[in-house]
């Protein structure tokens, strides 16, 4: 069987983006998904498009919180999944259809705590490692026994979990 995926979409005001993000998750053939959307206190129309969504797809899981911003959206989301490998998506962005690909190799490398599926390789040259926290499959057991999480208040949080991710890695695989 193949393994449940999480994917973390974190949403804040972006109700012109979010159907669009929403429909490329759950429109890959890849069907075994976990699929948390974490409302941070949107303002628009963002939480009840969430609950329509979570009506129409028994995969996806809403988790409505006060905005707390985006290192804590994903930590709420991380410490709700259940999926084997966890992953992110910016509410704003969308997933390509290949992304069942990613899904599918994830299968065939089950013994890796980190596998990045993106294509901007570009940040850490040497260990060629994308530092954005999408575009990469995190084995939800590394996650928790390293206790890795982003750091609240911020900016660019994606360096320092990228970095905490490097140091507690024996096994990645790009």
């Amino acid at each position: 069987m193949n393994a449940k995926i999480s994917i973390i979409i974190p949403i804040y005001n972006i109700e012109k983006y979010l159907d669009r993000c929403i429909k490329s998750v759950v429109t890959q053939t890849y069907k075994n998904l976990e699929i948390i959307l974490v409302n941070d206190g949107s303002l628009d129309n963002c939480p009840a498009m969430c609950d329509e969504w979570a009506k129409k797809d028994f995969r996806i899981k809403v988790i409505h919180k006060g905005n707390g911003g985006l290192s804590d959206a994903r930590n709420m989301g991380i410490d709700k999944a259940t999926g084997k490998f966890i992953t992110f998506l910016d509410g704003d962005d969308y997933f390509l259809e290949n992304f069942s690909i990613a899904c599918k190799d994830v299968n065939n490398n089950l013994d890796f705590d980190v596998i990045s599926f993106g294509k901007n390789k570009d940040v850490f040259e040497k260990v060629n490692y994308p530092i954005s926290a999408c575009m990469k499959f995190f084995s939800r057991e590394f996650i928790d026994s390293n206790n890795l999480r982003f750091i609240k208040g911020i900016y660019h949080e994606d360096v320092a979990f990228s970095l905490e991710v490097l140091i507690n890695t024996n096994k990645i695989k790009t």
